[in-house]
């Protein structure tokens, strides 16, 4: 049976990255808008450098927002607050240029007042794709959600106290490696783990290392978990495959069925691969 392995890198970045500071603001703003008026159209933008925020763009609501608070609270909650990390959130210039939405666009979304829903435009357009997977609890690639939660635990760790030399700005990056048989992809190891946190300058690299693994790593992904869950949920040698899959139970055209439209991806019960198993520890699932 042929077989092979291969790498998935999956990024996240925290709360204190420039993007992520920029996507908090703007959702902020929509936040206020809509608690008092449900019925706001929202398209705000941010963009910061060092000891500047600007916000910009079109919204027409009938609440009273103060842009500047949002800005200045919602870095401050980040963890923003002095020089020495890039941004003050009470004494860093806030630019703020927010105009009506423009009468086209509002022509198109504004019509639940003469129209029925299923009628109203939308005030602009995207092409996304995406997909689920049975690999975690969550549907995401495990490399996704074990990227998220190193990075939500960096922010833990520097807002508790538990390492007081972390500072906001921070990425994650994580590589697993999976077995590739016929299209069922099982991952069998964490392969990497690289974590680049913004950090006080007084602590060494040693400091860093030590405290990373400690209060970061192990939490999120304790050492040989994923392995060992995969050897105890599967056995691999060929002949227990087919037992473990059923594949020898003939009748109904079962294999015949599988010779159009793919053999993965299908609800037919004869199609007994497709059945998610739990794994030991709930910590995440793939097929049987």
């Amino acid at each position: 049976m042929a077989t092979e392995t291969f790498l998935f890198t999956s990024e996240s970045v925290n709360e204190g990255h420039p993007d992520k500071l920029c996507d908090q603001i703007s959702d902020a703003v929509l936040d206020a808008c809509l608690e008092q008026d449900p019925e706001s159209k929202v398209a705000c933008e941010t963009c910061t450098k060092t000891n500047m925020v600007m916000v910009f763009g079109e919204i027409t609501t009938k609440a009273n927002v103060d842009y500047e608070k949002i800005v200045r609270d919602t870095c401050r909650n980040i963890g923003f607050v002095s020089d020495d990390v890039g941004l003050d959130a009470d004494n860093c210039k806030v630019l703020v240029n927010i105009e009506q939405q423009s009468p086209d666009i509002a022509q198109g979304v504004h019509g639940h007042l003469t129209k029925r829903p299923e009628e109203i435009g939308a005030g602009d357009q995207g092409h996304m794709f995406g997909y689920a997977t049975d690999e975690t609890p969550e549907f995401m690639p495990l490399s996704h959600v074990l990227a998220t939660k190193l990075g939500a635990k960096l922010t833990e760790v520097r807002k508790n106290g538990t390492c007081p030399w972390l500072r906001p700005d921070g990425k994650t990056q994580v590589t697993v490696e999976y077995y590739n048989d016929k299209g069922a992809m099982v991952p069998i190891r964490v392969h990497t783990v690289l974590i680049s946190t913004q950090h006080d300058e007084t602590v060494t690299n040693d400091e860093i290392a030590a405290d990373l693994k400690e209060h970061v790593i192990k939490p999120v992904i304790p050492e040989k978990e994923i392995l060992n869950i995969v050897k105890e949920a599967f056995d691999f040698r060929p002949g227990m495959i087919s037992i473990s899959l059923d594949l020898l139970r003939g009748g109904n055209g079962r294999f015949l069925k599988t010779a159009a439209y793919g053999h993965f991806g299908r609800d037919d019960a004869d199609f007994t691969w497709e059945v998610v198993k739990p794994l030991k520890g709930g910590k995440l699932s793939t097929s049987a």
